[in-house]
């Protein structure tokens, strides 16, 4: 659940990190304070034993000495002392609690369920007697405080720690309002409102990115949208003009006897008009074949000048009967599947026949150009309108509509051919002057 929730993370996270900060800090506060009340008590008790060596120093007799010391106190309360000879002798003893072995001169102890500072020294009296003294300070005071100082300080880290979970929720959510607002926009596309847009500007800076790249997908989708209803548009219209021919010739047929020769005729035509029919629907499965990947190239070293002469033979008939002359200039090889890229080329060179004066010639070049392989296809002939460039490797796409019963296919013949030349990792371009058009291709080339 936490996983998945962006408000409860950040609650979490900024709950640990509070913890951890109000942690060291209540220890560091705790190691002070308790410092503090050390070097205050130690300064205190140093000056107490000054003043009794002062006392002491300016006293001869011991047994006065004993009753000044009675009257000494501290700041917060009485002041302990032992004062002994250097035999064991105690002439003074207000400690009310036994010494052990002392390992320094300012310590801190435990007796009798209380605890103590203690002080001890030599202090020198006024007849040159050398006495040891102990003075102690009760900590009861300062150990109350403590104790209080620590359960404010629990009950201050406890109210932090809820406040900094009920900030950081209320943060979280405030700074996720644009992305319900993202939310809430989404909502409403569809197939229908693909042109709705995020506006990046009224964005925080860290969602502009994310929502200049949800309007190009956004953009992607409209544009695939649009492309399949023009596909799925052009699907009906191509095919409605030979299914009307075949019903046409079929009610003809129907409305009267016909000899032999006649229904011969009519067969044969609607043959063209299936034969036209199934081209249009082969071309269609593959296009959608090489879209979905289910057709894989091979990698067999494919000799494409082999490939372009073996295709010359095949349209040799055709290209002399319009006048024109086909060119090779180049040798390579590329890896790929052969069939495939022979009917990219056969595609090619169909079309710059087709659209060739008599009298000119159709060029294919093929180079090495760095690591690829550069395959130009170029016909002189009226030159194709800038405007018609983008779309020139579209389905169904015809710069000349009427033109579409006239023998030019479907207009699916550079469709394949891009589908074609993608699928073996290279691109396809086509510029075009008043002059002349050139399809240029280029395929990774074999290694060496």
């Amino acid at each position: 659940m936490i996983s998945r929730s962006l408000a409860l993370r950040f609650a979490l996270t900024s709950f640990l990190g509070t913890a951890l900060i109000m942690a060291g800090l209540g220890a560091y506060l705790l190691r002070a304070v308790d410092a503090h009340f050390e070097a205050s008590d130690r300064a205190e008790l140093e000056g107490a034993l000054h003043h009794l060596g002062h006392m002491a120093r300016a006293e001869q007799n011991v047994s006065v000495l004993a009753a000044q010391i009675g009257s000494m106190r501290l700041s917060d309360g009485p002041l302990r002392v032992r004062l002994e000879r250097a035999n064991g002798q105690v002439l003074v003893d207000s400690l009310g609690f036994a010494i052990g072995a002392i390992e320094s001169q300012f310590t801190t102890l435990e007796a009798g369920g209380n605890h103590y500072r203690l002080i001890s020294a030599p202090v020198e009296t006024g007849n040159g007697e050398v006495l040891h003294a102990y003075l102690a300070a009760d900590l009861g005071r300062h150990r109350t405080f403590m104790r209080g100082f620590r359960l404010a300080l629990k009950t201050a880290i406890a109210v932090a720690l809820l406040l900094s979970v009920a900030l950081s929720l209320f943060a979280s959510r405030w700074g996720l309002t644009p992305l319900t607002h993202m939310r809430e926009l989404l909502r409403t596309v569809s197939g229908e409102r693909l042109h709705m847009r995020l506006r990046p500007g009224d964005l925080p800076q860290e969602l502009r990115g994310l929502s200049a790249e949800f309007n190009q997908m956004l953009e992607r989708l409209d544009d695939s949208f649009r492309r399949l209803s023009q596909f799925s548009s052009d699907i009906a219209h191509e095919l409605r003009t030979p299914v009307t021919n075949l019903m046409t010739q079929t009610q003809v047929a129907l409305s009267g006897a016909r000899d032999v020769e006649q229904y011969r005729e009519i067969l044969y035509s609607n043959l063209e008009e299936y034969e036209r029919m199934a081209q249009m629907i082969g071309d269609m499965l593959f296009l959608a074949q090489t879209d979905n990947g289910q057709l894989q190239p091979g990698t067999t070293s494919v000799d494409l000048a082999t490939e372009s002469r073996g295709l010359f033979d095949y349209f040799e008939a055709w290209a002399e009967e319009r006048g024109v002359s086909l060119v090779l200039e180049g040798e390579l090889a590329v890896p790929g599947d052969r069939l495939m890229l022979r009917r990219a080329l056969s595609n090619l060179l169909s079309n710059a026949i087709r659209h060739t004066p008599p009298g000119q010639r159709v060029l294919v070049k093929l180079a090495a150009d760095g690591g690829s392989a550069a395959i130009l296809v170029e016909n002189p002939g009226p030159g194709i309108p800038a405007v018609h460039l983008p779309r020139l490797f579209d389905r169904f796409y015809r710069i000349d509509p009427s033109r579409q019963r006239r023998g030019d296919g479907a207009g699916l013949g550079l469709a394949i051919v891009k589908s074609i030349v993608e699928a073996h990792g290279g691109i396809i371009s086509a510029a075009s002057s008043a002059e002349a058009t050139c399809f240029l291709i280029k395929l990774p080339r074999l290694a060496g």
